[in-house]
Order: structure tokens, then C-alpha cells, then sequence
């Protein structure tokens, strides 16, 4: 039996998610620092910068960037056909190397974990096809 409540547990993991963000001024940049890692065990970073009225989130390119350095092709059919399913899912674009969301002020929370949610999913897919990849050698 659980000995608290389950907004404690609430609490907690949301206190744990608030001290685990660091956010950095980059020029215009905020540079936000997660507690949430990526296949190589580093904290994910994202970057939010107003443009106008709207706020764009982005992951500077890494993402896309790791996966081509691991031996991804992106553009083979297949690979280019499930990236655009968990992109089109969460509401991510890519332009060239780079994931990114476009939103409002008030958005950029939900925005925020969308984009999470896409690089740790492109993470997981990317450690797949190259542990299927080492199989195959």
C-alpha cells in the first residue's frame, strides 16, 4: 500500500522535474537544459527563442545530427517514412538537421514536451536501427 498521496507523488516528481532545469541566456536564446536523457546518457537541450509573436522550440540539429553520425540513413524510405510519422505525431517540423516547433506563449509548455517526446522517441529509434544494423554485420 502506497504511504502518501497521490498528489505527493505528484509534487515530488514535478519538485525533482523544476530542479532538474537549468536555463541559460544565450544571446536571445534560452537554452534550456533537461533532466532527461538521451541514448548516450547526456541531458537533453532545447532552445526557445521569440520570433515575432511566436516562440520557436528547437534542438539546435543534434538529434538528427547523432543519428547521421551513428550510420542513420534519413533518407532511406523506410527510415524517412517513420521519421515523418513521430515528427507528424507530435507536431514537430525539420528543416535540414534540425527538430523544431513553432507556438504561441502559451503553448510553449505543451510545445516543450512534444519536443521531448520526439527526441527521446527518435533516440530509442536510432539505438534500434543500430543495434539491428551491428546484428547484421
Amino acid at each position: 500500500m502506497l504511504k502518501q498521496s497521490s498528489s505527493t507523488y505528484v509534487n515530488d516528481y514535478l519538485t525533482w522535474l523544476a530542479n532538474g532545469i537549468v536555463v541559460k541566456q544565450v544571446g536571445e536564446v534560452l537554452e534550456l537544459t533537461l533532466p532527461f536523457l538521451d541514448r548516450h546518457r547526456d541531458q537533453l537541450q532545447l532552445y526557445l527563442q521569440a520570433q515575432g509573436e511566436k516562440y520557436v522550440l528547437s534542438d539546435d540539429g543534434y538529434t538528427l545530427a547523432d543519428l547521421r553520425q551513428s550510420g542513420v540513413d534519413m533518407e532511406a524510405r523506410d527510415n524517412k517514412t517513420s521519421l515523418t510519422t513521430i515528427l507528424e505525431r507530435f507536431g514537430v517540423t525539420r528543416s535540414g538537421n534540425e527538430l523544431r516547433i513553432e507556438t504561441t506563449a502559451q503553448e510553449v509548455p505543451q510545445a516543450q514536451h512534444n519536443l521531448i517526446q520526439v527526441v527521446l522517441a527518435l533516440n530509442g529509434w536510432g539505438t534500434s536501427l543500430y543495434n539491428k544494423k551491428l546484428s547484421q554485420t
